[in-house]
């Protein structure tokens, strides 16, 4: 488990102990390196995501959680277009620093679903290295700690992460960025 006192959901805690466990190289990890079946129980609740620029941010793989949680394949999608376009530029310096520090992130997102509940989801990401060795991918695994639906409540989908109540980043070797970075 991540000795990170700041993760509050078991599954995302297993994964930050995965993470830090893997070899790296200037501090990431190759994404080939990641053995998914170690994975196998929380896998359903990832997403990778590619940073292409400050307007694309592409989901590059979606576990079927995630697939379920948006209500349609979010594979190929902009991450950035759940996102309030008052809030897209700190998605994106967020992003930027995890890739370019680097660091990993935990965020406490308020999520707003089709009947209008708001959910409280925890996101814990880290970047990897791209099979070209570039350093653009980011793989998160999320929970929902408050306002989780119950299983009737299956359709009520994600339709936008409509506030970041709260980011902590994650040193990973190279120290933490401040907040402003």
């Amino acid at each position: 488990m991540s000795n990170n006192p700041d993760i509050i959901h078991p599954r995302a805690r297993v994964f930050g102990a995965y993470w830090m466990s893997l070899p790296k190289r200037d501090f990431l990890p190759d994404r080939d390196q990641i053995d998914l079946l170690q994975l196998k129980e929380i896998l359903p609740s990832f997403v990778i995501l590619q940073y292409e620029s400050p307007s694309m941010v592409r989901f590059r793989l979606a576990g079927t959680d995630e697939v379920r949680r948006y209500g349609f394949e979010i594979t190929g999608r902009n991450y950035l277009d759940f996102v309030p376009e008052e809030r897209r530029a700190q998605a994106v310096q967020t992003f930027q620093t995890m890739l370019n520090h680097p660091c990993g992130t935990r965020n406490l997102i308020e999520t707003v679903t089709s009947s209008g509940r708001i959910v409280l989801n925890e996101a814990i990401g880290y970047p990897v290295r791209g099979s070209d060795g570039r350093a653009d991918q980011m793989i998160f695994q999320s929970n929902d700690i408050e306002g989780r639906l119950k299983p009737h409540q299956r359709k009520d989908v994600v339709v936008e992460h409509r506030r970041l109540r709260e980011r902590r980043f994650i040193d990973i070797g190279a120290g933490v960025p401040s907040l402003a970075a």
